[in-house]
């Protein structure tokens, strides 16, 4: 009795998904199309051959000069857990008509909020925002507007100037 042919008997030919495969590639070369290149396989980094990336914001050793224009003198404050942030000193975003632009808040918390977005560029605020604030624990942003503020006492404007 012969032999019933299966479907991997290689005598049946080519299976329909091969055949619509083999169709599609030729249909391709005859249109010109480009073939998807396949991935690029990147080289496992060997055990300590690892470079040092860049430190980003947050990092001690980031660089937050570019956020801020040319020759701006900023305050670093670093937070328990290490996170460090710059913004502006707040002698230098002090004035009488930002004052006046702010009469209206209600809070300090509003006032120290204004006055800490007006210091930190974009970056910094991010940064700011993604402080940890456990319960029982310190007020960080009451911290670093503390600290931001004594920075300047001794050459501070008075309530009187």
């Amino acid at each position: 009795m012969p032999k019933k042919p299966t479907i991997d008997d290689p005598s049946m030919g080519p299976t329909l998904e091969e055949e619509l495969a083999a169709k599609a590639d030729r249909a391709d070369e005859v249109l010109g199309a480009e073939k998807e290149p396949e991935p690029e396989k990147k080289p496992e980094p060997k055990p300590g051959s690892a470079k040092k990336s860049e430190p980003k914001a947050g990092d001690a050793a980031y660089d937050w000069s570019h956020h801020y224009p040319e020759g701006v003198d900023l305050y670093t404050h670093t937070y328990p857990n290490g996170t460090v942030v710059a913004l502006r000193r707040f002698k230098d975003i002090y004035s009488k008509q930002w004052l006046r632009s702010i009469r209206n808040l209600e809070t300090d918390f509003d006032i120290q909020n204004a006055a800490i977005d007006r210091a930190a560029c974009e970056t910094a605020q991010e940064v700011i925002d993604a402080v940890p604030c456990p319960i029982g624990e310190p007020d960080q942003f009451e911290a670093l507007f503390e600290a931001w503020q004594k920075a300047d006492l001794d050459e501070s404007v008075t309530a009187g100037e």
